[in-house]
């Protein structure tokens, strides 16, 4: 395990090796809950946005990608973007997802 890898333009928390394929993980703390449902992000994010548009690109190049979303409250029941705060990042979330980044909701 490497922290904060540098990949492309910037850095990605994780890089995993010593499975099949080398993995980036990208982490992401929710703090915000509303009705039950973890969301990310409690403001507009840019950078998330790009975050995970960088796992797409690595996943194009061969590696597997992954963002996990740590929830960090124990009242929230499932996790959503927040699409009412930054629907662009909802958007790149689910977007990124088909292409296959694999995404993670821990409590």
């Amino acid at each position: 395990m490497r922290r904060e890898y540098r990949y492309r333009e910037g850095r990605v928390d994780f890089l995993l090796t010593g499975g099949c394929e080398p993995c980036l993980v990208e982490v992401k703390s929710v703090t915000l809950v509303e009705n039950g449902e973890a969301r990310f992000p409690d403001a507009p994010s840019a950078r998330g946005a790009r975050h995970v548009a960088e796992l797409a690109l690595a996943c194009c190049e061969g590696y597997r990608a992954a963002v996990i979303f740590v929830v960090q409250r124990g009242d929230g029941g499932r996790f959503t973007p927040n699409d009412g705060c930054d629907p662009f990042f909802g958007m790149a979330l689910r977007r990124v997802q088909r292409g296959g980044v694999e995404v993670y909701a821990l409590e």
